[in-house]
């Protein structure tokens, strides 16, 4: 792997079989596809000239999507009154990058800013560590199934609404720590 010039030896990329993910607080395993993005509305303000001056930003409008198997549409489908997705109560998808060794071992302790001796120390340091991201207060737009003949496997691509991502859950749980 490079990195700002310099070769990272044992090197591994984030990839799909180094992501947990979780709803409700259970591991699922039945998930073949998840997406999620913020797009802020931005517009370029005007003054004297031809030129913006300064720029107005606006709402954070967050989307996710999430694709499971049939498994997994059953199991939540059985926790939700009448088996209609839309009346789960809200809830958390957390996602998690985990990092393995070349022996296959999770990779668990962050490295401090702290110890690097420079930003790009750290950022070669840090960049491939445990991370983990959290959809908040998610809720199903929709109940529903797919199913197409030679089908080796029954999957179903779900829309979510939720409210906003935390993009960085360890700095954030640092962040309250902090204040406490």
């Amino acid at each position: 792997m490079l990195v700002n010039n310099k070769i990272l030896l044992n090197g591994r990329a984030y990839d799909w079989g180094s992501i947990i993910i979780q709803i409700k607080g259970i591991p699922v395993i039945g998930v073949s596809a998840i997406s999620f993005s913020e797009v802020q509305n931005t517009q370029n303000l005007y003054g004297t000239g031809l030129y913006p001056v300064h720029t107005a930003f606006g709402k954070i409008v967050p989307s996710a999507s999430i694709t499971l198997q049939s498994e997994e549409i059953f199991a939540l489908q059985n926790i939700a009154r009448d088996g209609i997705l839309q009346n789960i109560p809200k809830f958390d998808i957390i996602i998690s990058y985990m990092v393995f060794n070349y022996f296959g071992t999770v990779i668990s302790e962050l490295n401090s800013f702290d110890s690097a001796k420079s930003m790009e120390d750290a950022f070669i340091q840090d960049n491939n560590l445990p991370r983990t991201i959290v959809l908040k207060n998610c809720r199903f737009v929709s109940n529903g199934q797919s199913i197409n003949q030679g089908d080796m496997s029954i999957s179903y691509t779900y829309d979510l609404n939720l409210t906003h991502i935390i993009w960085d859950f360890n700095d954030y749980v640092q962040s309250l720590q902090a204040v406490i």
